[in-house]
């Protein structure tokens, strides 16, 4: 799992493109979150998600959240592993 802050301004979110490589089959969340307030830098708001299905080796991925962001501020753009127990 990984992240990477991004700096937004209030208003639509713009799509990402970002290549994920997987050694199996699996599933990645996808996470667009941000903070309750604008001057913070604490993912603690998930404004958007989605579930991306990785098969072995190199995926490209186009992400469109399709949302607006309520707040300058500073974004993170979360790849997390979907872990099933």
């Amino acid at each position: 799992s990984l992240a990477q802050m991004l700096p937004l301004p209030a208003g639509r979110v713009p799509k990402f493109s970002v290549t994920a490589e997987a050694v199996e089959d699996t599933t990645l969340v996808v996470q667009l979150r941000g903070s309750q307030k604008p001057y913070n830098y604490t993912p603690e708001v998930i404004l958007a998600e989605q579930k991306v299905v990785l098969r072995p080796g190199s995926n490209p991925l186009d992400l469109d959240f399709e949302i607006d962001n309520p707040q300058t501020q500073y974004v993170f753009l979360c790849l997390v592993e979907d872990l099933v127990f």
